[in-house]
């Protein structure tokens, strides 16, 4: 099985891989020696109306991402003795939002959530960093990028859905914002 297989039939059909060099790092404690690239990952969650928010009522999404890890190693390991792994969403050592718009998984909206065509914003984001070179992840099914900052379209959706008019005006009232305040 390729790496490519695994993600499809465990984890999402939205990726593709970024090398490092193109990151911004941010916790540059977590990288390992010899790590080349990360994997990012776009996994979508289910979204529809209720009080609390959709991805609230998944399995935390943290255990989800870190789950995989040990197999991805035990898969690539086989074919590549002694490569690294590690597995992040929010904990990474990169901006992963701004990983995931260079590797062409969606764009930043106007409202500055990270969009994707198929799934909107209701995705998690995450990556699987690794020491594989391009060519191992091209042989790995993986699609090896680095296109440039995903730009919004200023389509206007995001500003017409938000549910208090906070894009483009007032964020003092955004749902979101307030509901991550300490």
């Amino acid at each position: 099985m390729t790496l490519a297989e695994y993600i499809k039939n465990n984890i999402t059909d939205t990726f593709a891989a970024i090398p490092l060099s193109s990151c911004l790092i941010v916790k540059e404690r977590l990288i390992t020696n010899g790590m080349s690239h990360a994997v990012m990952l776009a996994v979508p969650y289910p979204h529809g109306a209720g009080r609390i928010a959709s991805f609230a009522r998944l399995r935390d999404y943290h255990i989800f991402f870190a789950s995989f890890e040990d197999e991805i190693k035990a898969l690539l390991d086989e074919k590549y003795p002694g490569c690294i792994v590690k597995v992040f969403s929010d904990h990474s050592p990169i901006d992963e939002r701004g990983a995931a718009r260079r590797a062409g998984l969606g764009v930043r909206g106007d409202n500055g959530l990270f969009i994707t065509e198929k799934y909107g914003s209701c995705v998690f984001v995450g990556e699987i960093i690794c020491s594989l070179g391009k060519e191992e992840l091209i042989s790995e099914g993986i699609e090896v990028k680095d296109s440039g900052d995903g730009e919004c379209l200023h389509c206007g959706i995001c500003a017409s859905l938000c549910p208090a008019g906070c894009i483009g005006g007032d964020k003092s009232f955004c749902i979101s914002a307030l509901t991550q305040k300490k």
